[in-house]
């Protein structure tokens, strides 16, 4: 048995750098998000997504594309996948049925993955 202090008791969120402020918002609303404010506060903005806290960082995006990889339960993958493929958004695939759900991921406007899964069909 590890007897150390835990050093992280929980997860407060997830940073992301974006591009465009304002294009990252409507994505991240189009998908349910709540922003906390209007605009960026000290060059911050955060909102709450499926009882998760993200911050936004503008002018700090990676360019590859790399960095958080976000996972998302859903009641239904397929109507999500069909209202965010009406949409427009960066689908990378249909919803498929894996051993742990139904997933589908999307990609936000500066390239970060994001996965929701739904109950097997």
């Amino acid at each position: 048995m590890n007897t150390r202090p835990v050093a992280a008791t929980r997860l407060r969120g997830i940073w992301m750098g974006v591009t465009d402020f304002e294009q990252s918002r409507e994505f991240y609303e189009l998908l349910g998000a709540y922003f906390d404010a209007t605009g960026p506060v000290d060059g911050i903005v955060s909102a709450t997504l499926g009882g998760t806290k993200l911050f936004f960082e503008a002018g700090h995006a990676n360019p590859t594309g790399a960095g958080p990889f976000l996972l998302f339960d859903v009641t239904d993958a397929d109507a999500l996948h069909a209202e965010l493929e009406a949409e427009g958004a960066t689908i990378e695939g249909p919803p498929k049925n894996e051993p742990w759900g139904r997933q589908f991921n999307v990609r936000d406007p500066d390239g970060h993955s994001i996965a929701f899964l739904g109950p097997i069909q």
